[in-house]
């Protein structure tokens, strides 16, 4: 399996001002890439996600609607909930911190907690090569 490279760009402004990161790479042995449509005030749309969460270099998900995604059951027993917001990127890499899965996934829900129709992508870069 060919090794997939994951980057991130980070930038914050000011009137006159600006900081910013560029170039930061991640890099794995897998990378899936979902989309999924949510329909207004869409629950518990199931999409195919699976991962073993120790195991997990990378996530980046952006959706044009708010909402949630819960793993393992629609109600996330035995998972985990990001809440994510319109337009704004979710990003987590292994240097950012605490991985936000503590479970392996099996399975995974979309909510979406607007009323207007969306749509939501997800990546996730998986087995990260030091």
């Amino acid at each position: 399996m060919a090794a997939e490279t994951m980057t991130f760009d980070n930038s914050a402004s000011v009137p006159g001002d600006k900081i910013a990161s560029s170039g930061i790479s991640s890099a794995g042995n897998g990378l899936d890439k979902i989309t999924a449509a949510l329909t207004s005030a869409q629950v518990s749309l199931q999409i195919d996600m699976a991962f073993e969460y120790a195991k997990l270099g990378a996530i980046a998900l952006l959706s044009t609607v708010g909402g949630t995604l819960k793993t393992n059951a629609a109600d996330a027993t035995g998972g985990d909930t990001i809440t994510f917001f319109a337009n704004e990127l979710f990003v987590w890499r292994g240097t950012y911190g605490a991985n936000p899965f503590s479970h392996n996934v099996t399975t995974a829900y979309l909510t979406n907690t607007d009323s207007a129709i969306g749509s939501v992508k997800i990546w996730l870069l998986r087995n990260p090569l030091a």
